[in-house]
């Protein structure tokens, strides 16, 4: 593997791994206000999408060592996948990590502070009742820390595909 695509493979997971692990390592998330969670959203996904920034800069040095070259879109959105890839992977062990060994109750705490929190904002009773049904519908995946690691990682890799793409269009030469 080449060496600018492994370093920036390894810098891109362990920067998102370390900016998600981040509150759960530094706050107790159980105090975390219901009102909130919106904007924590709108911070994680900004907090994946600058982790995943390294991915750019990993297949542009790529594409700098081969000089005089071409670089065509596909060459560039492979560089720039495996570079997803590995960034995720890293990123779904830091998840095991997290629910297995630094917090094994989380996911089922957070189960219990999520329904608190849909059941606060629920304005009817009928919207209570879907919220729940919803609740029920992702509970086995609340209650499995590998699945819910994979559908974390998931969320990093679309977001990385993205980036990848877009990457890819940017940095395309032409040899000569």
């Amino acid at each position: 593997m080449n060496k600018a695509i492994r370093n920036y493979s390894i810098l891109s997971g362990l920067l998102v791994s370390i900016l998600f692990l981040g509150p759960f390592l530094f706050s107790d998330w159980s105090e975390w206000d219901c009102s909130s969670m919106k904007s924590s959203e709108v911070i994680g996904y900004t907090t994946m999408v600058l982790s995943l920034i390294p991915i750019f800069f990993g297949t542009r040095a790529y594409r700098n060592q081969l000089e005089e070259q071409s670089f065509s879109f596909l060459r560039g959105l492979r560089t720039s996948v495996i570079i997803t890839l590995i960034a995720s992977v890293i990123f779904y062990f830091f998840n095991v990590l997290l629910y297995e060994v630094i917090e094994p109750n989380f996911l089922s705490d957070f189960a219990v502070y999520y329904e608190g929190c849909l059941m606060e904002n629920a304005t009817s009773e009928a919207e209570r009742e879907l919220k729940m049904a919803e609740l029920k519908e992702y509970g086995p995946m609340m209650s499995n820390s590998y699945l819910y690691a994979f559908v974390m990682a998931s969320s990093v890799f679309f977001i990385g595909l993205i980036i990848s793409l877009i990457s890819s269009l940017i940095l395309q030469r032409k040899a000569g």
